[in-house]
């Protein structure tokens, strides 16, 4: 079973928290570059391990196009997929492919739940290390430390963060206002 989604993380300073002494000017460095990666990621929870392709536009044909390097990559058997219900995961393309290749079936999450999506948490957990409050002076670099990212330093601390990335949810009672 994996859990999966896009992400498409933009090349600029995305600031979340800062302090500025009261009185003092800082000059951040930003850039004015709108370009971006996109990104699809399968997050195996039992195995704790990541797999990820960029793609230039996320549509069906990408979609298709990483559900079969999932076949080569993911040992036989039925390969479970938790995602959201984004139209192209939905499409007709999508359906007929996966018509073809009967070893995929597609599990999909409540509209508007991100939240049960836990390849949700590695895409903030990449923000948290490589673009949130971080200046990348050129593309390149901000691709390379994306990539080291997802091929690298997730993979050293996946066993770290099972307390993070976990599907174990809790139901809670009724709110009463």
């Amino acid at each position: 079973m994996v859990f999966l989604d896009s992400v498409h993380p933009t090349h600029k300073v995305r600031f979340t928290s800062g302090w500025i002494k009261r009185g003092k000017r800082r000059e951040i460095p930003t850039n004015g570059s709108q370009k971006r990666l996109n990104i699809i990621g399968a997050l195996d929870l039992e195995k704790m391990t990541l797999q990820t392709q960029e793609f230039g536009i996320i549509n069906a044909g990408s979609i298709t196009s990483f559900f079969f390097y999932l076949l080569k990559v993911i040992p036989p058997g039925t390969i479970n997929i938790i995602l959201d219900n984004a139209g192209y995961h939905t499409g007709c393309e999508v359906a007929d492919w996966l018509a073809l290749h009967p070893r995929i079936k597609l599990h999909f999450l409540p509209p508007y739940s991100p939240n049960l999506n836990a390849i949700e948490r590695v895409w903030k957990i990449m923000h948290q290390n490589t673009t949130n409050n971080q200046y990348h002076a050129t593309f390149k670099q901000f691709t390379e430390s994306i990539r080291n990212f997802l091929n690298v330093t997730f993979a050293e601390n996946a066993k770290n963060r099972t307390n993070t990335l976990t599907d174990n949810f809790s139901v809670l009672g009724a709110v009463r206002l």
